[in-house]
């Protein structure tokens, strides 16, 4: 049985336990809106933030290297020579006309290279066509025939409606006893034009005609065939310079 002078003293403690208890089971009081708790600190990289830095590596692109034998600074490449289209103005046709243009006397040694196939009216594979305004000037000239041998120097002049051609004899040779250097024979000089056909024809003492003009390395070309008015017909080549 309790003493009744107890009871009150029973009270009391019975009152601060059960506070401690209701204090200890109370949970823990929220921060105020707004605040954040700090992270808690780390001495060493999380897993999550090695393995983002592995994935930012991967991505970035990796500049190529060159091999230090190789710099690519010092690879020049080789220049090609360019190519220049042949002019077809009139102004470069009187040019080359002018650079080939001769008036030196002419001797065999500027014809050999007369071939079968130049007599039979047949080009070189090779050669360069040249057109009119081209062939004006100069010419070291050769005619023969099986009566007689002769050097000229033929000057090419006009238009294509309207030009001559002047034959200056160096050297005339009928049969094998008749021969003439530096003679005083009269030029001859021809009349004509370039005909349809694209040879060149001039009447005079006879005819002139004209069938090939042709550039081949430093030289330039033509030959053709003059008639004479006794029905003789020579070989007629032309060179310079």
């Amino acid at each position: 049985m309790i003493s009744s002078k107890l009871v009150p003293v029973l009270a009391v403690i019975d009152a601060i336990l059960l506070g401690v208890i209701l204090f200890a089971g109370r949970p823990a009081q929220a921060k105020p809106s707004g605040q954040q708790a700090a992270p808690p600190a780390m001495t060493e990289e999380t897993p999550y933030e090695a393995a983002s830095e592995v994935a930012e590596w991967e991505e970035e692109p990796q500049e190529e290297t060159v091999p230090e034998t190789v710099v690519a600074e010092d690879i020049v490449p080789e220049a090609e020579e360019p190519y220049v289209e042949p002019s077809d103005t009139p102004a470069s046709a009187e040019k080359e006309a002018a650079y080939f243009d001769t008036s030196e006397p002419p001797t065999l040694a500027d014809f050999m290279w007369i071939t079968p196939d130049i007599i039979n009216g047949i080009c070189p594979p090779d050669e360069q066509a040249m057109m009119f305004d081209e062939a004006l000037g100069g010419w070291k000239c050769y005619i023969w025939d099986e009566y007689a041998e002769r050097f000229a120097n033929m000057y090419f002049e006009g238009t294509q409606d309207d030009l001559t051609l002047t034959f200056d004899w160096h050297y005339i040779s009928v049969g094998s006893d008749e021969a003439v250097f530096e003679d005083t024979t009269p030029d001859l000089v021809y009349h004509g034009t370039l005909a349809s056909s694209g040879n060149v024809e001039a009447d005079g003492s006879g005819r002139v005609v004209l069938t090939d003009f042709y550039r081949l390395d430093d030289h330039q070309y033509a030959f053709g065939s003059m008639y004479w008015p006794d029905g003789v017909t020579s070989h007629l080549m032309l060179v310079r310079p």
